[in-house]
């Protein structure tokens, strides 16, 4: 019986390279950093609440009023930018909460 030969990036017996998810998730930094406060929006009668970079920039493609003006292109720059751990989280609310309050779906509490 032939063995096949070992290859350490790919499990034995198979043609699949061996991922190890501790090198292919991002660094501690660009991981998914919930935001302090939660930011609440209003769209038609529905609540949205977004707790993080990544949900803001879920929402921002999927969900955003068709009125997107400079401050949405830059929410959505900033957030992905936070997403992918460059800049703060911090910061990308705030660029968020300034978007959806020009927008006018941002929930007053």
């Amino acid at each position: 019986m032939l063995l096949p030969k070992f290859r350490p990036d790919r499990p034995l017996g198979t043609d699949r390279p061996n991922i190890r998810l501790w090198e292919a998730c991002p660094t501690e930094d660009a991981m998914i950093s919930i935001w302090d406060a939660n930011v609440e929006l209003k769209i038609d009668d529905r609540f949205h609440v977004i707790r993080s970079a990544r949900e803001a920039v879920a929402f921002l493609k999927k969900y955003w009023p068709d009125n997107r003006s400079p401050s949405y292109a830059t929410a959505r720059k900033v957030c992905l930018d936070a997403a992918n751990g460059v800049v703060p989280g911090a910061e990308a609310r705030a660029a968020f909460e300034a978007a959806a309050k020009e927008a006018g779906i941002l929930r007053q509490t």
